[in-house]
Parts: C-alpha cells; sequence; structure tokens
C-alpha cells in the first residue's frame, strides 16, 4: 500500500483546513430555548471618527451594562468594531463585554483587519467567514475584506453549501460588513450610507450577479441580511430597510449621527422580528421609516449632529482659525512697516 511521505501529508492536511469548505461550521452560543432566543446586532460598534475610546462606542457599553436591551442569548457585530483591531483595542473590549456572559461574534469590516486582528478573528472563529444553526435558525457570516467590498469566489462556494445543505432551517440570517447591495440599482444611488458603501464605491459588488440569486432560491423561507457600514459618516443615514423578493435587506450603525442605534432580534420559531434600539435618546422609529423611497425623499441633513460644544474638534478649527487670523495680520504689519521704494 502506498504512504504518502510526513512532509506530504502536513501539507494535505494544510491544505484542507485552508479549503473554503473545512472547519468553518462552528460552535453556536449556548441558548438555553433554541425556539425563541434573543440577540443584539451592533455595526460600526466602535463608533465616532472623532472619538478616543480604545474600545465600543461608549453609549453602546452604557446601554448594554445597564441591560437596557434586556436578556441577551448572544451579540453579533456587523465590522468595525474597533477603531483599529490590536492588542490593547481588543483587550478593552473583551473587558467591557466580559461583565454581560454571553458570547459574540465578529463579521470583519475594513477596521477590524489588521495583522493582530485577522489572527485574533481566525483564532476565535476557526475563519473570518463561517456559521452556526441556533435551533431552525442557520447564521452565515460573510467576509467583505477579503476581496474588498464583494464576496469572493471561496466564500460563493461556503455560502451556496450553506443554503442547499439546509433541511430543516426555517430562517437564514446572513451578514457582513459593507451595503454591498447598493451597487447599480438606481434607486439606491443617492443612499448615504458610510463612505465605502456608496454606490460609487461599490463597483466591483457581486450581490445581485452572484449572491440574492442564491437567497431568492430559499423562498419562501425568509432571508434577512445584515450590514453595519451606516451612522459613522456626519451625513450617512442611521439604518437602512428594503424588501426584495424574500429577502429582507437591512442595515444598523453608530457614531456620528442622531438615531445611531442597534438592532433587537427576536427569534420564535421560523419568525424573525428585528427592532431598533436608538443609542442616543432620538424619538424611536422604527425600522420600516428608513425604506429607500423614505430616505431618498429626505433633506441630505435629515440625520446631521451638531459636534458638542467644547469637543476636540471645535478646539482644533478654533485654533486653526486664530493661527491663519494670526498669521494674516503679521503678514500686514510687515507689508505697513516695509520702506517705499523710490
Amino acid at each position: 500500500m502506498f504512504k504518502f511521505s510526513r512532509p506530504l501529508r502536513t501539507t494535505a492536511l494544510l491544505a484542507c483546513l485552508s479549503s473554503p469548505l473545512f472547519a468553518q461550521v462552528i460552535e453556536p452560543p449556548n441558548v438555553r430555548d433554541t425556539a425563541r432566543f434573543r440577540f443584539l446586532v451592533a455595526g460600526h460598534a466602535y463608533g465616532s471618527h472623532r472619538g478616543d475610546n480604545l474600545g465600543l462606542h461608549p453609549p453602546l457599553v452604557a446601554k448594554l451594562h445597564a441591560g437596557a436591551f434586556g436578556k441577551l442569548d448572544f451579540i453579533v457585530f456587523t465590522g468595525d468594531v474597533l477603531r483599529r483591531f490590536e492588542q490593547e483595542s481588543w483587550a478593552s473590549l473583551t473587558k467591557e463585554l466580559r461583565p454581560l456572559g454571553c458570547k459574540y461574534y465578529i463579521t470583519p469590516g475594513n477596521h477590524d483587519v489588521t495583522d493582530f486582528g485577522s489572527v485574533r478573528l481566525r483564532e476565535a472563529y476557526g475563519s473570518l467567514h463561517y456559521r452556526f444553526d441556533v435551533g431552525t435558525t442557520r447564521f452565515v457570516f460573510l467576509n467583505t475584506q477579503e476581496v474588498s467590498r464583494t464576496i469572493p469566489p471561496g466564500q460563493l462556494l461556503f455560502l451556496r453549501a450553506a443554503l442547499k445543505e439546509s433541511e430543516g432551517i426555517g430562517a437564514f440570517l446572513v451578514f457582513f460588513h459593507e451595503l454591498i447591495w447598493l451597487a447599480k440599482k438606481p434607486h439606491y444611488k443617492t443612499i448615504r450610507a458610510n463612505s465605502r458603501s456608496r454606490q460609487n464605491k461599490l463597483g466591483k459588488s457581486n450581490y445581485w450577479r452572484d449572491i440574492h440569486p442564491l437567497l431568492v432560491q430559499q423562498a419562501p423561507r425568509p432571508v434577512f441580511v445584515i450590514a453595519g457600514d451606516v451612522a459613522g459618516n456626519a451625513d450617512a443615514i442611521p439604518a437602512f430597510k428594503d424588501q426584495v423578493d424574500n429577502v429582507s435587506l437591512i442595515a444598523s450603525g453608530m457614531g456620528e449621527v442622531k438615531g445611531e442605534n442597534a438592532l433587537v432580534v427576536t427569534v420564535d420559531g421560523s419568525n424573525v422580528a428585528v427592532n431598533l434600539h436608538c443609542l442616543d435618546g432620538s424619538d424611536p422609529r422604527l425600522l420600516d421609516y428608513y425604506t429607500p423611497a423614505n430616505l431618498n425623499s429626505l433633506p441630505r441633513d435629515a440625520f446631521r449632529r451638531t459636534p458638542p460644544p467644547g469637543s476636540s474638534r471645535d478646539w482644533l478649527i478654533a485654533l486653526i482659525a486664530v493661527g491663519i487670523v494670526g498669521i494674516g495680520a503679521l503678514i500686514a504689519m510687515v507689508r505697513r512697516r516695509r520702506p517705499v521704494e523710490r
């Protein structure tokens, strides 16, 4: 009988481990009642670009520690969980979440795929794309950073298998960071997600060509596609909701706009309810308020939030203004004292 040498066996094993369908079905969270459970979805969870927090957006941490979301079985982060995913910020995040005593799952955003972040996420979940089941609900986490703002062939194979091998599954939830479905459709052209997710940045997106057709095939079973790249720019929207075929397209986030939010998702059998929870005391709105038709009818500054007085940004602007005025005054004084040429 032919035997492979040790180096060849090692090479074969590594090839299997790196294949797109291996070791990406991970252990699910420990949910007491798999027929009815609740979890939180948090997008752009580091918050404002102008902030200096190491870990999560402080209003989110305050709400979590106060129990404002009710009993949660686990948490899902839809990308940009940390401002820069490094050892110190990861330690801050784990410290903030430890008192909650529940598992959390991350689909990476562009801020998360540092060298440290990529290694840490692979250690935690086995891969940067993975899935698990809770009862009859299947959770699929995809990585739109492997090839920026698209789902590459290996992940498409993984997604296709996750959808095909789904006997007994009543609903699917698919998570990734950017709103790659905003590509190409005319009525999405002016939707102001975060800058990376606006239509003019989504030229490589293959959502409508490759992904949506797979999701439609699951009808009448519902599919919820949830992204997190909103609310992180001053002119961005705080949330998004559209329904196309059997697919709900949803986005939620926090950081720099009025109405910043997280989502509380309740699964009851094959029924999935998604509710928006504001973090900043804004008037509560239903997720259905953020449809493309309504968003396109609103003024561009509908969700703009003025920076709080005395913020570091205000001081910086004031210092720059004083400097410009001072330089102008100095130039004028030098000119007045210069001898007149005869």
